[in-house]
């Protein structure tokens, strides 16, 4: 966004323009994500539970996770949590995969946050984002996130998966990869994603803007 500014408004190269990341509210994120556990979202622990979440719209790719995990080879539960236009289109989608057992549309929830925090692996499969809150609060509740590279910037993210956007396979393959990983690799993901969306607080959002 800095980069396209500069390039519209030439002026502006001459001036001090910084960026700022958006910022987390950590605490109250955790705190929510608590209210809910996870016997009571259906969760499976037999299996493996995927979570997405966002609208249900073009920019956010949802046909081609649902490509990707028709594709895995062990038993899963893909949760999308969000609604929009494309519901009907991705239900039968789905159908036609014959994946309707494995995969759940759960809508508009109101707090999202423990199906973040419950999921086994959370994945932001977009084709196009400014910046992805949704991938920040992902990384404050998961220590397995998984994101296409659909905005500037996902790709020095540390503790994260990434893949390219549009890439069923690629997909695919990221969420094996992610699965096969250790505990120790995820808990060390864990801990960069953490120190991340630490710097990212509110508090030293406002300190940044203040000073």
């Amino acid at each position: 966004m800095k980069s396209e500014l500069l390039s519209n408004v030439p002026s502006f190269k001459h001036r001090d323009v910084r960026v700022l990341m958006n910022p987390v509210e950590v605490s109250q994120i955790k705190d929510a994500a608590s209210e809910i556990k996870s016997a009571d979202l259906g969760f499976n622990h037999n299996q493996v539970n995927i979570v997405a979440v966002g609208r249900l719209v073009e920019e956010k790719a949802y046909d081609i996770l649902l490509d990707s995990v028709a594709r895995l080879s062990f038993d899963f539960h893909l949760y999308i949590v969000g609604t929009g236009h494309l519901e009907s289109s991705l239900k039968d989608q789905v159908a036609r995969l014959n994946i309707s057992k494995k995969v759940f549309f759960v809508g508009h929830a109101p707090n999202p946050f423990p199906y973040m925090k419950n999921a086994d692996v959370c994945v932001l499969p977009s084709r196009l984002e400014g910046f992805p809150n949704v991938l920040l609060e992902m990384m404050t509740l998961s220590n397995c996130v998984i994101s296409t590279l659909c905005a500037d910037g996902i790709e020095d993210i540390p503790g994260i998966f990434t893949c390219e956007i549009n890439s069923s396979s690629d997909l695919k393959l990221k969420i094996d990869e992610a699965l096969a990983c250790d505990k120790s690799e995820l808990l060390n993901r864990q801990e960069e994603m953490e120190l991340y969306v630490q710097k990212l607080d509110i508090s030293n959002f406002v300190n940044k803007i203040i000073n």
